[in-house]
């Protein structure tokens, strides 16, 4: 007979490997990238900074059109992702699954929206791919020169990693969100 646990069993009893919840750390680091798109693999986006499973990224800046009328978009990644450009939440899916969501905003051409752009990674892969339609037209990337960060603006966006997937500036412990820990 065998007992199988989903721990470290380093006899400290904490959840600190499996990742499943994603409670490894809080915030890690801030950066500036020129765009919200990124396929890594089973790899980490920062190595030796971020770990390689159970993190989020949330990207934040501005979008500058290039064109006015309406823009479809499409988020295409693995795992869950929200989307908002100015007050509008455009993409809503923060699920653990890896398919595109799609979503639609008027914009008007050479104006700044405020863009944010959040994303989860539990296990296995991850990937983010980001594609905008404008009326008439078909998929495209978006592409780099769009995005823009800071005052005074400047190209890219500024992207925090955080050690968990709720993005979250801190966490109590690194073990299951229940709390548990032998002993206690």
């Amino acid at each position: 007979a065998s007992d199988f646990y989903f721990m470290d069993m380093d006899g400290g009893w904490l959840d600190t490997a499996s990742g499943w919840f994603g409670m490894t750390d809080g915030k890690i680091t801030e950066e500036v990238v020129l765009k919200p798109a990124f396929s890594i693999g089973s790899a980490s986006p920062l190595p030796g900074t971020v770990p390689v499973d159970s993190f989020s990224i949330r990207y934040e800046g501005f979008i500058k059109p290039p064109q006015t009328g309406l823009c479809s978009l499409e988020v295409y990644s693995d795992n869950g992702r929200r989307m908002f450009i100015g007050d509008t939440l455009v993409v809503d899916a923060w699920l653990p699954d890896w398919k595109p969501y799609y979503g639609a905003v008027n914009l008007v051409k050479d104006s700044l929206y405020a863009f944010k752009l959040e994303y989860e990674e539990e296990y296995g892969g991850a990937y983010m791919s980001l594609y905008w339609k404008w009326e008439g037209g078909s998929w495209e990337k978006i592409p780099d020169n769009v995005w823009y960060h800071g005052n005074p603006v400047e190209l890219g966006l500024h992207a925090t990693y955080y050690g968990n997937i709720g993005l979250k500036d801190s966490v109590e412990h690194p073990g299951e969100p229940t709390g548990w820990k032998s002993g206690a």
